[in-house]
């Protein structure tokens, strides 16, 4: 019995107690005895990567036909959920400091390394990935090292800011884990970022963060307040009411 596959898919299959992959040139030879209907194949499969493999054997028997068979497997990486996509902080005064709990869950039965960024940082991924204590050194010679930062804050177009206290992590199997955003509001704006859930060998998801910041308003329903004529020695009182 012999066999192909792809470089990149690992595959064994062990007979009458010999494995295919040991034997030189990974041709095996067997004898099925006359008091044997049938043998056992185990098939072992492993792959680095995602996506379908395949691969060919090829068993020539002595005197008789040749029989083939194919061995086809799909590799999937860990699949992680988001169970807020969106983050609505909603009216949110000027100088304040939000903070909004969410939940993300790890459905497979593998571990799943996940990473957190903004969508838009197209540059961060789990291969250059630097702490902010790490990056100390690399920004002060390549000043494009502060994208590689995973956690530093992320700012929005009007200063105000958005963190995320856990942005690395390795979720177990079918673990939950909870994840605070917190928004830092310093200026009015209406806040819409969107950041993305990289899972190493597996699909990201991604979350809306929303918010509209805004200063305090206050005004008077009266700008001229009048009290016409009052004889000396009575009290007039008016309320002139301010408005929220």
């Amino acid at each position: 019995m012999e066999g192909k596959n792809r470089e990149s898919f690992n595959i064994d299959i062990v007979a009458q107690g010999r494995s295919l992959k040991a034997q030189e040139g990974q041709v095996m030879h067997g004898v099925i005895a006359a008091s044997e209907e049938d043998i056992d194949l185990n098939v072992y499969v492993q792959s680095e990567q995602r996506g379908e493999c395949m691969a060919y054997f090829f068993i020539e028997i002595e005197d008789g036909a040749p029989v083939t068979f194919q061995v086809v497997c799909n590799f999937r990486g860990p699949i992680v959920l988001c169970h807020q996509p969106l983050v609505d902080f909603g009216l949110v005064k000027v100088n304040t400091l939000e903070q909004y709990q969410m939940e993300i869950e790890n459905t497979s039965p593998i571990p799943a390394q996940v990473l957190i960024k903004n969508s838009l940082n197209k540059n961060l991924g789990f291969d250059n990935m630097m702490s902010t204590e790490q990056a100390a050194g690399h920004v002060a010679q390549d000043s494009t090292a502060v994208s590689l930062i995973y956690d530093r804050p992320n700012t929005t177009k009007k200063g105000n800011q958005i963190t995320v206290d856990q942005c690395v992590m390795v979720l177990k199997p079918h673990e939950k884990q909870r994840v605070r955003v917190s928004l830092k509001s310093a200026r009015p704006e209406t806040v819409e970022e969107y950041f993305e859930i990289m899972v190493e060998d597996g699909l990201s998801q991604f979350f809306q963060v929303h918010s509209e910041v805004q200063r305090p308003h206050v005004a008077l329903n009266r700008a001229v307040v009048d009290l016409g004529r009052i004889y000396a020695g009575v009290t007039e009182y008016i309320n002139p009411q301010s408005k929220h």
